[in-house]
């Protein structure tokens, strides 16, 4: 390719100036004049996306356009040239570049405007002029491009000082930066408002940008990617590679970039990575909440995220342990049709009233009238743990560190699952730069700012982890425990046994224990309503038990002591010791919890044996604070830790 032929296009536009060559190639949308140049190598080449940015931008349909995806991909080249270009062609009409603040307008985007005039023959104070009092770039045919700083400030979160102005077009540069979507939005509307008739100009917007989590993501890269970009909003990836006419060295300077979420940004245009330290939740986390088969469903709960007929959305759903399904979405529904939706749920999935929560604000503060027993989760309540300051802080804590930790599944749709990871995203801690200030997330508001709307299927994830702070949570829940390989070879230094009878209408269990290192293998277990001599007997020879706790009140010492006479007549090795417990078993439990879970690993195989699945239920769900019909499992469980750590203190 080659540059353009001026001297061809004067004679066949009786122009001796080259402006006005381009002014007419401009009206005609032949844009080689601006997108074909010099590569890196020297040679003349067309730039393809900035080629299509300026198609769109001035075609009969578009209205928005964002182009974005890395550093280096000609953006606010492409902006300059196209406000330029109306400006110098179309006298009197009115544009404008907004970003964040104005010294960066003054710094980044007026510099590469003098360099594009520079190139296109719209030379400074020839053509125009820069008024640095009101920040306003002014053309000789009364043509105007305002520099408008578009931070939120607290005295005008609302932007009304934008609701007075009226452009022909606008520019919105790096809108990556911007923290909501509000100023967009009104700047959306002051376009078409000042000679778009006379001169037949579409309103249009261009945004440029590099990848974000903010509103860019959900508005333009989310719906492209889905095919759900309506007819007049056109998005463009362009990356460096895209463009031949980088400066020569910057792709070698973004190729050595070693910080992963900065190269996948910058180089490689991925909107799917963050580097905003804020951001609680690893992307590739995030991302695995929906195929982390590995988390095994466990007790029933429920929650759900309450709206009636305001712009929020009604969505509920149930669980089983951190299993979660989101099944009932809806935009509108009536206080009748919420009551109805829920009692359906726990109806339908067996969920107790006292497992299943609701955000207690508006028609959550008086639900639990209509449906007795259920929790309100009032979000400002104070939170248990003091290194935050509200409960939902630290629901939205806890929830990040279930989701980096890989032990939370969620079961839905693609559109659902879309929606979760752009509002995970939003999950953002407050204060970091405070080593005084208690823990906090950033508001709802500011959420919303993000989003464009609001993280109702975050708040309904956040609401299942009231059951993980407020004490109504599995003291052993599943995901925290540690498993073997039941099928290791590796040969045990001891086996020891726990027996507890089974007492108040609970189950007999017995556990082995087989210390290998420095950990506690739960090789084996009896769980079962009667306590029956023989298979106690047997359940000690296959288990190559060589001593064991017989844990009980006294009144059942008796059996201890016939256990103990057939082991004798059964020439076992097993030596058997009668302990007789006293006081609260929680607190026993308690004050072993944390060594189960550090330090005991149970079979990975649990499920395919009946007993040990019984005892592993039992175990798993038994709760922190009271609510427990039997403590069976996790009593035994406690007795046989606190027989290893006696018996092997040396390890611990």
């Amino acid at each position: 390719m080659v540059a353009p032929d001026y001297e061809l296009l004067r004679t066949k536009y009786h122009y001796s100036d080259n402006l006005l060559i381009e002014i007419e190639l401009f009206y005609e949308k032949h844009f080689q004049f601006i997108t074909r140049r010099k590569n890196v190598d020297g040679e003349y080449e067309n730039h393809l996306k900035q080629e299509l940015a300026l198609q769109l931008l001035t075609d009969s349909e578009t209205k928005e356009v964002g182009y974005g995806g890395a550093a280096g991909g000609a953006k606010s080249w492409t902006g300059c040239s196209w406000e330029m270009m109306i400006c110098i062609s179309y006298p009197g009409v009115k544009g404008f570049i907004a970003r964040e603040q104005l010294k960066d307008l003054r710094m980044s985007s007026l510099k590469t405007f003098q360099k594009v005039s520079y190139e296109y023959h719209v030379s400074f104070e020839k053509y125009w002029r820069y008024d640095g009092k009101d920040n306003v770039i002014i053309f000789t045919n009364g043509s105007t491009i305002d520099l408008l700083a578009i931070a939120q400030v607290p005295s005008d979160l609302e932007y009304q000082w934008l609701g007075s102005l009226e452009y022909t077009f606008g520019w919105v540069e790096e809108s990556g930066e911007a923290k909501t979507n509000m100023a967009y939005e009104i700047l959306k509307t002051r376009i078409g408002r000042h000679l778009n008739d006379k001169y037949g100009i579409l309103p249009t917007i261009f945004n440029t940008f590099n990848p974000k989590k903010n509103y860019v993501y959900t508005y333009f890269y989310e719906r492209d990617k889905n095919g759900r970009l309506p007819a007049h909003i056109k998005f463009i990836k362009a990356l460096i590679y895209d463009n031949p006419h980088r400066e020569s060295g910057y792709a070698e300077q973004l190729e050595a970039i070693n910080i992963p979420a900065q190269r996948a940004r910058l180089l490689e245009g991925n909107f799917d990575y963050d580097d905003d330290p804020t951001v609680l939740c690893d992307y590739d986390a995030i991302c695995d909440m929906f195929r982390n088969e590995h988390v095994i469903p466990g007790d029933k709960y429920g929650s759900a995220d309450l709206a009636m007929q305001g712009r929020d959305k009604f969505v509920a759903g149930h669980w089983e342990g951190l299993v979660g399904y989101p099944s009932i979405i809806k935009d509108k529904a009536t206080g009748k049709e919420i009551e109805g939706d829920i009692k359906g749920l726990m109806l339908a999935h067996s969920i107790p009233h006292s497992r299943f929560v609701v955000d207690s604000t508006g028609m959550g503060s008086y639900l639990e009238s209509y449906i007795e027993g259920i929790k309100e989760f009032n979000f400002a309540m104070g939170a248990n743990d003091p290194a935050f300051l509200k409960l939902k802080d630290e629901c939205g804590y806890k929830l990040a560190d279930v989701v980096n930790k890989r032990q939370i599944h969620i079961i839905c749709s693609e559109e659902v699952k879309e929606f979760i990871k752009q509002e995970m995203g939003v999950l953002r801690a407050a204060d970091i730069d405070s080593d005084t200030k208690k823990q906090r997330i950033i508001s709802k508001s500011d959420m919303k700012g993000y989003l464009g709307r609001s993280p109702d299927f975050l708040d309904w994830l956040i609401l299942r982890m009231w059951f993980q702070c407020t004490g109504n949570e599995a003291l052993f829940p599943l995901p925290d425990l540690k498993m073997h390989d039941a099928g290791s070879k590796i040969p045990p230094v001891i086996t020891m046994g726990v027996l507890r009878p089974a007492v108040d209408g609970g189950n007999m269990v017995f556990l082995s224990g087989s210390l290998v290192g420095n950990k506690v293998h739960v090789s084996n277990a009896l769980y079962d309503l009667t306590t029956d001599i023989p298979a106690c007997v047997d359940f000690i020879a296959a288990n190559a038990i060589k001593s064991v706790i017989f844990s009980c009140p006294k009144e059942y010492n008796h059996f201890g002591v016939s256990l103990r006479s057939a082991l004798t007549a059964a020439k076992s090795g097993c030596s058997i010791r009668i302990a007789n417990y006293t006081g609260d078993p929680h607190t026993r439990i308690l004050a072993q919890s944390a060594f189960i879970t550090n330090h005991f690993l149970f079979r990975d195989d649990y499920e395919k044996l009946p007993q040990y699945n019984k005892f592993m239920k039992n175990l798993t769900s038994y709760l922190k604070v009271g609510g427990n019909a039997h403590d069976d499992g996790a009593d035994a469980a406690a007795e046989l830790a606190k027989l290893f750590r006696s018996q092997y203190k040396s390890l611990w």
